[in-house]
Formats: C-alpha cells, sequence, structure tokens
C-alpha cells in the first residue's frame, strides 16, 4: 500500500522530484513489466537507465550556484556520458521503516553495457517482509528474457529484439532531478564509487512533501535532507532525501529514497543462472 501511497503522493511533483510523474505507468504491485520493458522487440527493459533515444550531449549547465555562495555546472544529458563511457550501473531505491523495522521497501537495479549491447534490469518490492514483486529482464544477442516470480513459482518469457536500453521509464535522463544546486548548501568533499565528489545538501522540507501520507496516520515530520553527489565533471552520481517524524501512535516513521550510478565504464553484465531454464520453457 505505500508504494502506491508513494506514487500518488509524488505524482507531477515539482524541483527536485519532477520526474516522478512518468512512473504513474507502472503498476506497483504488479509484475513490473511496463517498468523495464525496453526492448524494440518486447521484453528487454534492461536499461532502467538510458533515457535519452539520441544521442544527446553532456553539456554542462549554465552554473548553478550553491547555497555557501559556490558554484558547480552540472551535466545535463548523464545518458549521454553514459553512452560514451560504454557501461554504467544504477539503482533506485525508497524505503519506508517504522520505529526501525522495515515496513516497505522498493528497488529498481539496472546495469547496462553499450559496448556488448547487453543489459540487466531487476524490479523487487517488499511489504511487511513479504514480497510483492520479484522481476528480472535480460537482453543478449538479439535476445530477451524475463522471470516473473521466484523458485517454483517463477514464469519466464523469452523473445527476439533489439537492444534498446533507452525505452525504460526508469532512465537515467529522467532521474536528474536536480538542475539547480541553489539553495543547496556545499558540506565537503569526500570520495563515492572510487571518484572524488562534492556533496551538497539542503534541509527545508519542500512542499512537494508536505502532502505525502507514508502511514495510515497523520506524521508530524521534524526532519529532512535531500543530499546531491556531484563529481569535478559536474556529473550527479548519487541523490535522495530522508524525512524522518512521528505518527499519531508515537511510532517513529522514516523515509528514504535515492538514485545512485556506479560502474561507469566498468560494468559487465554477466546472464543471469535463470536463462537456461527460461530457454527450455520457450522450446516446450
Amino acid at each position: 500500500m505505500l508504494v502506491v501511497v508513494l506514487l500518488v503522493a509524488l505524482a507531477g511533483c515539482t524541483g527536485g522530484l519532477d520526474a516522478l510523474g512518468d512512473i504513474q505507468g507502472t503498476d506497483a504491485g504488479g509484475d513490473g513489466a511496463d517498468a523495464s520493458d525496453g526492448s524494440s522487440g518486447g521484453g528487454d527493459g534492461g536499461d532502467g537507465g538510458d533515457g535519452s533515444s539520441g544521442d544527446g550531449s553532456a553539456a554542462a549547465g549554465d552554473g548553478n550556484s550553491a547555497g555557501d555562495g559556490t558554484s558547480q555546472s552540472l551535466v545535463e544529458n548523464r545518458s549521454a556520458v553514459f553512452r560514451e563511457a560504454g557501461s554504467y550501473s544504477s539503482v533506485w531505491e525508497l524505503r519506508v521503516t517504522e520505529d526501525g523495522t522495515v515496513s516497505s521497501a522498493t528497488a529498481y537495479t539496472t546495469a547496462v553495457d553499450y559496448t556488448n549491447e547487453r543489459s540487466w534490469f531487476g524490479m523487487r518490492t517488499t511489504s511487511d517482509g513479504e514480497v510483492g514483486t520479484d522481476y528480472e529482464t535480460y537482453h543478449a544477442d538479439g535476445r530477451s528474457y524475463t522471470r516473473y516470480g521466484e523458485g517454483e513459482d517463477a514464469t519466464y518469457a523469452v523473445a527476439e529484439g533489439e537492444f534498446a536500453p533507452g525505452q525504460s521509464l526508469f532512465s537515467a535522463q529522467a532521474q536528474s532531478y536536480v538542475g539547480d544546486l541553489s539553495g543547496y548548501e556545499r558540506t565537503g568533499t569526500e570520495t563515492y564509487d572510487g571518484v572524488r565528489v562534492t556533496r551538497y545538501e539542503e534541509t527545508q522540507r519542500p512542499t512537494w512533501f508536505a502532502g505525502g501520507s507514508w502511514t495510515d496516520g497523520e506524521v508530524r515530520w521534524t526532519e529532512f535532507t535531500y543530499s546531491v553527489l556531484v563529481d569535478d565533471d559536474g556529473l550527479v552520481r548519487s541523490e535522495g532525501w530522508s524525512a524522518e517524524g512521528t505518527d499519531d501512535a508515537g511510532v517513529t516513521v522514516t523515509v528514504e529514497y535515492s538514485y545512485s550510478v556506479t560502474g561507469i565504464g566498468s560494468t559487465s553484465v554477466d546472464e543471469p543462472d535463470w536463462t537456461a531454464d527460461a530457454d527450455e520453457g520457450n522450446q516446450a
């Protein structure tokens, strides 16, 4: 239920989360096929992270200024950077905890190898410890493999299709939420995925979050932080927010969202061990 509430609460949001409106096209409680079908032949979906059908350009922004008076230009088209590098991995994740116990979690994991035209996408949702959705799709050598469910309950699909990772809703370009660092405070530098990055933070709770309902009762939110990690080339490597409050029953509620990119130029996509079962079922 909480995942559905998220989609309603953030639909059409402005500022940092305007791109989440695209996610309304998925059924959070379903098999995830619509969320990750990235093959023109029907079934790749492995990108979850390109999002640009053309070549695009990795042009920098216009010198967005941070709250402490510094400025850093941001790469406008991360997809173009990933294609030029040849590969990347990404994770889109949302988690809700109540008194320290995870009550709802959603994760979309992506790996794309442009050089060898391979991609993998995984979608997994849980609620109160129960798995709601477990879905994978893998593309290689002109074939797309899809798995729904796990173990003995798993079903498979195999289809011919072109490598087209840019057709996924969960694209890198769609996740470029931060277009302007004005209002963010530069808090220092650190190392992320082997690269030096600068951390920017904003602690003022935005208006788009105020209407969000994350539990069955009202929550009095007391803390909010939006963090962005930007490398020296202006590429946003990671961004996300966390909020904490207390509901009517005195339960501490924490909501955490993140979108992170790793393995730029070094990601390899291995064939899942279940593709043999998919091929066998396809021949039956």
